[in-house]
């Protein structure tokens, strides 16, 4: 961290000539949740395939002190999503995953989506392109299915930073104590227009003949524009893929795109060197050939993450400008997607 770094958490005071620490800053500290009503020292049961486990959820509680919170409570960042498998190990794990804003009565996905293709770990932790925001009492519920093979046991958490909008020492700096205020103000606006989101096929488990050739589909909803960042992918053997927009025959490429060439994983996910956003109703047309070795079926679970925003393709951008948030911490936003970064009110 540079000096220059260091003007985020401390400022100058000219009057008694020496650096004081940004308060409202120490109301923000590092925070995991986890599913709510789980034992912690024991993990989350998925039922064996063909069998349905019912919703979970992820709940940020209340709090306050002396009233101090303005009725914020103490809302809740998630940045990451962290997961590990005990029964069929992280990096084999078969499981699907399902997230719906209850609140917002809004859905994180067009379908479920593999779970090594949205969650990594914290050595290797798949970083949302847009947090979570959960405001005091917020629910999320999670479905989690195995795709196949017997019951397991996994973990699975939201890690990001809790705000505490009543933390005491805030008491005796108002100024500070706003400036926190504000910034949870603006969370809580462009969580309206803005979520985490994920597009994979229309068919969640795309399957293709041996060494054969297969074409799906993929809408992004009429509910909102999709801006896409890049591309994870869980397959049984190597495949190459196409992608064209139906309505306007964009392409991605001038040939096929082999998976090791074009697609990553929840731990190591391919980023795009610019977002590509889609406006919406608009559908992909993936095509899939199976290039490994022959002696058995494709299946292959793909996905292209990014956000949605809920406004006119016209009015995207707008958006995305008007309702910039902060940095938190010595790090570039990863919500600037690097063609804008050069509009008004980007870092």
């Amino acid at each position: 961290m540079s000096l220059l770094d260091s003007y985020k958490f401390f400022k100058w005071d000219e009057a008694r000539k020496r650096f004081l620490p940004e308060w409202w800053r120490r109301a923000i500290v590092p925070n995991w949740l986890t599913i709510e009503g789980v034992d912690q020292t024991l993990p989350v049961t998925v039922a064996a395939a063909g069998s349905l486990t019912k919703p979970m959820s992820f709940r940020q509680p209340y709090g306050s002190a002396e009233g101090l919170d303005h009725n914020l409570g103490q809302p809740f960042i998630g940045k990451y999503f962290l997961f590990c498998d005990s029964t069929d190990t992280t990096a084999a794990s078969q499981i699907s995953v399902k997230l719906r804003d209850v609140g917002m009565s809004r859905e994180f996905s067009n379908r479920p989506i593999h779970i090594r293709n949205l969650a990594g770990t914290a050595q290797l932790p798949f970083r949302l392109r847009e947090p979570v925001w959960f405001p005091s009492d917020h629910n999320i519920s999670a479905e989690f299915n195995k795709l196949s093979g017997g019951a397991a046991k996994i973990r699975f958490y939201m890690f990001g930073s809790t705000m505490y909008a009543y933390d005491p020492i805030l008491k005796q700096y108002p100024e500070e104590r706003a400036k926190l205020y504000d910034l949870i103000k603006k969370f809580n606006n462009r969580s309206r227009y803005i979520q985490p989101y994920f597009l994979t096929t229309d068919v969640s488990d795309v399957s293709v003949t041996d060494q054969g050739t297969g074409t799906y589909y993929a809408k992004c909803g009429d509910d909102g524009c999709v801006e896409l960042f890049g591309i994870t992918a869980v397959s049984n053997k190597e495949f190459s893929v196409e992608i064209n927009e139906v309505e306007t025959r964009t392409t991605l490429h001038n040939g096929a795109i082999t998976q090791t060439n074009g697609c990553g994983s929840g731990t190591l996910p391919f980023k795009f060197p610019t977002s590509y956003l889609l406006p919406a109703g608009a559908r992909l047309k993936m095509v899939f050939t199976d290039i490994g070795t022959a002696g058995s079926n494709l299946s292959v679970y793909f996905c292209l993450y990014g956000r949605k925003i809920y406004a006119p393709i016209k009015e995207a951008k707008e958006a995305i400008r008007d309702l910039v948030v902060p940095v938190l911490a010595d790090e570039r936003s990863p919500m600037i997607p690097p063609a804008m970064t050069g509009m008004r009110g980007y870092r």
